[in-house]
């Protein structure tokens, strides 16, 4: 096993000895109109790669914020910050790239292997933001994913506590509390890690990052427009082959 696993258990043992995290199961897929998957890699924002390089490199590649820290990009990145502080954050900002050829797994999903350790190096509300929207503080499109789902409560146990003079508690609360919500699991069709040919799926409107929650109810919506539709139709034929006309 390599020092980071054996960090990995030393670090949990310290922690109240919290468990290894269940594994997280796929979040049902969405499509295009055109019937692709629709990916869940995030292009990182660019303060997600200035504060926390590591992790937003590791997020985009491997769709977990802290499995893929000790490899490629993720790593140079991590030494640089830990020997410079701001070293890895500009190496991050200025020379790397998300390239979808570097993506690892299924493009279509994101997880967190570990809630210790990505509470513990992301932060709590990034470890959330991450999950539920792809990246750890902003959209591409300027939306912060700090204000909606389980992120805002690990928002509020961040700052909360500092009002008494406590330390912050979203820490603990990803590590002891939170459960994952599939349904506040956005995708995007401007994320990377899609594109494979996808029948029966949800369709995902275009150019926005959407909650799974929203794509079924539209989803459902449209379906419900359409048995509607059939209904009408139905009608109109059976009420004109009686009068015989």
């Amino acid at each position: 096993s390599s020092p980071f696993a054996h960090f990995q258990a030393l670090l949990r043992s310290c922690v109240l000895s919290i468990p290894a995290s269940p594994m997280m199961q796929p979040v049902p897929e969405t499509m295009t109109a055109d019937g692709k998957a629709v990916g869940a890699r995030t292009p990182p924002h660019w303060l997600s790669l200035l504060c926390c390089p590591a992790c937003a490199i590791s997020g985009y590649e491997t769709g977990d914020p802290t499995a893929g820290c000790c490899s490629g990009s993720a790593l140079l990145a991590l030494v640089l910050q830990l020997f410079t502080l701001i070293g890895g954050g500009l190496y991050a900002l200025l020379c790397w790239r998300p390239e979808p050829g570097e993506i690892r797994g299924s493009g279509t999903q994101r997880t967190v292997q570990d809630k210790c350790m990505a509470g513990c190096f992301a932060g709590g509300v990034q470890t959330v933001a991450f999950w539920e929207s792809g990246d750890m503080t902003c959209t591409p499109d300027g939306q912060c994913t700090w204000c909606e789902g389980d992120a805002m409560m690990a928002c509020v146990m961040h700052f909360a506590p500092l009002v008494v003079s406590a330390p912050p508690l979203d820490c603990c609360y990803v590590m002891c509390c939170w459960q994952p919500e599939k349904l506040n699991f956005k995708r995007s069709t401007r994320n990377h890690g899609g594109g494979q040919p996808l029948v029966g799926a949800p369709v995902q409107v275009a150019d926005e990052f959407v909650a799974l929650r929203r794509v079924l109810r539209a989803s459902s919506g449209q379906l419900d427009n359409k048995c509607e539709e059939g209904v009408v139709q139905a009608r109109v034929v059976g009420t004109v082959g009686t009068n015989g006309e």
